[in-house]
């Protein structure tokens, strides 16, 4: 079988119809979505359409960057142990089906959807009843059954390890800082040769790879998230497994404060999620966040310089190590 990308509408078709999907032919193939991970395309029939997820052992927008090519498996399985949540249901997309052996996955489409990236490029705040929503959907996904199964997904825990407590703080690890926000490496630096805070860093991406009971989504930011005519949803979580409910909580709080939302918000956020929590870990994985996400390689497509970059990493240094 030939790879997702170079699908045709005829292969497209045959697919849909030998796994009785539908029996309508496909009349077009478009992207779906930015695809960093896998390769994400939406089929068109004549009265529905679906949405088509394939994993390569490398990013799709990042084409040298090595992922693991099983990591669909744990999705569909993360969607698995979702669908089955009743409080969950209208939440998350249904799966229709999944082709292990060519890493494969046709989940519905769940039509025309925007998520919530644009507070990262306008001034505009997300609603503090949706983040009420993002708060409810997360305490239900934490609160999930998986029956006792192992939902490890190491191999994608280790990538994100990676980019998250390694990368940022190493030396000469190649990142052009200087070319992101002139003065941003001189500001790095100061975090980079700050021993204690990469102790705790450390010692934070540990709890990471800890083994936890509760399911999480694994990368549950404002990407993540979008709104569409059935409501909001959560997509794409090919980095959950079982760990500690606060690195969710932790990475949301993070992408609020890059995001300039105030602190009433992220109250507001917390407060709404139904569960007892650590407030000092949820801050401190936070303040890794932060850092990964302003001196590592995922850059988000924030509008703000230096001034405010030094004053977020600030907080990451007092989050992460106590002010």
């Amino acid at each position: 079988m030939r790879a997702l990308r170079d699908w045709n509408v005829d292969e497209a078709t045959h697919y849909l119809q030998s796994k009785n999907i539908t029996l309508e032919k496909v009349k077009e193939i478009k992207p779906a979505g930015e695809g960093n991970m896998n390769c994400t395309l939406r089929f068109f029939c004549d009265t529905q359409s679906f949405i088509v997820k394939q994993s390569s052992s490398y990013c799709e927008k990042y084409p040298s960057v090595a992922a693991p090519v099983e990591r669909i498996h744990e999705e569909n399985k993360f969607y698995q142990f979702t669908n089955a949540n009743k409080k969950l249901e209208g939440k998350l997309p249904q799966i229709l089906n999944f082709n292990k052996s060519e890493n494969l996955l046709v989940m519905e489409d769940l039509g025309n959807a925007n998520d919530f990236s644009y507070v990262y490029t306008s001034d505009d705040k997300i609603p503090s009843d949706e983040l009420k929503q993002v708060a409810e959907i997360l305490s239900d996904i934490h609160k999930t059954e998986t029956e006792g199964e192992v939902f490890i997904n190491r191999n994608m825990r280790l990538l994100n390890h990676e980019h998250i407590y390694d990368i940022p703080l190493r030396r000469n690890n190649g990142l052009d800082l200087e070319g992101i926000t002139k003065g941003l490496a001189s500001v790095a630096g100061n975090l980079i040769e700050n021993e204690t805070y990469k102790r705790r860093v450390a010692e934070l991406g540990g709890l990471y790879l800890y083994q936890g009971e509760s399911l999480l989504h694994g990368d549950y930011y404002p990407n993540s998230w979008i709104k569409t005519e059935k409501g909001l949803f959560v997509i794409d979580p090919e980095f959950g497994f079982l760990g500690l409910a606060e690195f969710d909580l932790g990475v949301t709080i993070a992408h609020l404060h890059l995001s300039q939302h105030s602190e009433k918000s992220i109250n507001d956020f917390l407060n709404a999620y139904d569960s007892k929590i650590d407030t000092s870990l949820v801050n401190a994985f936070a303040g890794v966040e932060i850092m990964r996400r302003l001196i590592g390689v995922a850059q988000l497509p924030v509008q703000y310089g230096i001034e405010k970059k030094t004053e977020l990493l600030e907080l990451s240094k007092n989050l992460v190590v106590g002010s």
